[in-house]
Parts: C-alpha cells; structure tokens; sequence
C-alpha cells in the first residue's frame, strides 16, 4: 500500500515505485488496483506508475517465480531485504517551509519580468527499506 503521511492541500503526482528484484525471478503475477505495473524483465523490477494520488489507497499484490532446477530446491533469495524506491512531486509545496516574499530583478532592460513565484517539491528518488 501506498500513500501520503500527511495532508499537504495540494495534490502529490507523478508517483513511481520501483521494486528491485533477485536476478532468479523469472515471472511475476502482478494486480494493482490504481494505475499500472509491469515486470521489467532486463532490470529484473517491478514498476509501479500511480501518476496522480487518488482518494483510494493504492494497493499492490502479485506473486514471483523463481527460476531453478530440482537440485534447487533449498534455493535462497541472494537479495538482501527488498529495497523500493519511490518518486514523487508536490505543485506549490515547499517541504522545507521556506517562502520568498520579494524579488527584486534589476537591469532587465525592456523584458518585463513576471511577478510570481512558483515553488515544486520533488523527491527525485528515495529508498524505503524493509525488514524480512
């Protein structure tokens, strides 16, 4: 499940979760019920696009098939505990709380410059790790 910690009024986009996982996975069952995932069969990750957060809590569940022989049977997964990475962006949010409450442009010859101020909150990517 994914979702936001707490309420910021505006609203969180461009939601992305990548699940890195071990090279032995051969194929997955994946079902979401906000957005799309896929299994990307090169990186060996599941992606999540969610896009825009809606109202619903987005969930994620599927299942994994390791690829292995009979003699594999004991097989354990040489992945450390599962990493997820996750990006996202807030318009018109500033996290950190800074606001700008002048600008003073000099020199700018004829161009007029525009009075506004337009503040993004991005995360870039982050990891959240978990336990096994």
């Amino acid at each position: 499940m994914v979702g936001p910690k707490g309420n910021f009024g505006k609203p969180v986009e461009g939601v992305l979760i990548t699940v890195p996982l071990d090279k032995q996975v051969h194929c997955t069952s994946i079902k979401v019920n906000v957005g799309s995932a896929k299994f990307d069969e090169v990186k060996k990750a599941i992606i999540w696009k969610i896009g825009r957060m809606p109202q619903k809590t987005p969930c994620f569940e599927g299942s994994l098939v390791m690829r292995g022989t009979a003699r594999d049977q004991g097989y354990k997964c040489s992945a450390p505990a599962p990493l997820i990475l996750g990006e996202f962006k807030i318009s018109g949010y500033s996290v950190s709380g800074v606001k700008i409450s002048g600008l003073s442009v000099m020199n700018c010859g004829t161009t007029k410059p525009y009075k506004g101020v337009r503040t993004i909150t991005k995360a870039g990517k982050f990891q959240v790790r978990t336990s096994t």
